[in-house]
């Protein structure tokens, strides 16, 4: 694999067939130049919690993949956003030493690319500059990395690095005021307000809207998942006649999740009663006020 030469000319790489003796004049130069290979260094995070965005320090080794590969004399680091790769950021310019560690921080991110939300992704590349002047560009026009497919196949290959935003959950941020957004059952209407309480660290509680007897409905959230789950409770007592309790069992699975971006609960519930009656399953979905 040492023996591996990549060639690129120009923003493309031109394979060279059969050429007549008279155009070898015409060929031009062709120059190697270095693959740069990217680290995430031990113990820093490879990814953003965009709720935190301004607490972010993130850190990752810029090198080259072939160790004995001619070394840029200049490189500079440029960030493509959620795809948009014409609208690329220097985030550090004039690197002169290989290998580098090199350190950024969330803040950073927002003074270039403006406010930063859950589900985004950065793409950083490296930009280098060969002793003869020659400008290894990124990216080609359609957003594709000028090194050829195969870099990304070669064992502890990493020519770009990828960092992308989640919204972590806090309990904290779902406790006060939500407003409903649907509720299947239609015991709620849209707009109406449900105080949702923390019970204590990822676990949270809302009352069903029957009356003063409503007991408080237990919602376990998986801080990892951010899947809701719970024990089948009672929450609620009606009178058929005769007075009857009835219990909830909240149905794990994609369909009972927190969204730590909009501050959302979806929780899907099987409504049962303690004569064995059974009414089904629905969500119902709180956004916080």
């Amino acid at each position: 694999m040492q023996n591996i030469k990549i060639f690129i000319l120009g923003l493309g790489l031109f394979i060279l067939g059969s050429c007549r003796k008279e155009d070898n004049s015409k060929i031009p130069e062709l120059e190697r130049v270095p693959v740069p290979k990217f680290t995430i260094t031990q113990g820093s995070p490879a990814e953003i919690d965009a709720n935190s965005i301004s607490s972010f320090k993130g850190s990752f080794e810029l090198g080259v993949y072939f160790p004995d590969d001619a070394l840029p004399v200049s490189t500079d680091l440029i960030i493509a956003k959620d795809g948009d790769y014409k609208n690329l950021k220097i985030l550090k310019e004039g690197i002169t030493t290989i290998p580098s560690v090199v350190q950024f921080t969330g803040n950073e991110l927002v003074s270039l690319f403006g406010p930063i939300s859950g589900g985004s992704f950065f793409v950083f590349v490296a930009q280098m500059k060969s002793a003869s002047g020659f400008i290894v560009k990124p990216f080609n026009s359609n957003g594709t990395i000028t090194y050829p497919g195969d870099i990304k196949n070669f064992p502890g290959s990493m020519p770009t690095i990828r960092y992308s935003t989640f919204c972590a959950f806090k309990t904290d941020n779902f406790v006060g005021d939500f407003v409903v957004v649907t509720d299947d059952w239609v015991d709620y209407k849209p707009g109406d307000v449900v105080p949702v309480s923390k019970v204590s660290e990822n676990v949270l509680s809302f009352k069903y809207n029957c009356g003063d007897d409503a007991l408080p409905i237990i919602l376990n959230v998986n801080p990892t998942t951010l899947r809701i789950g719970g024990d089948k409770q009672q929450y609620c007592s009606y009178s058929l006649p005769p007075l009857t309790k009835f219990f909830g069992d909240i149905v794990e699975g994609d369909k009972s999740f927190a969204d730590g971006c909009t501050s959302t609960l979806n929780v899907r519930i099987n409504h049962t009663d303690e004569t064995g009656g059974s009414y089904g399953s629905g969500n119902i979905v709180l956004k916080k006020k």
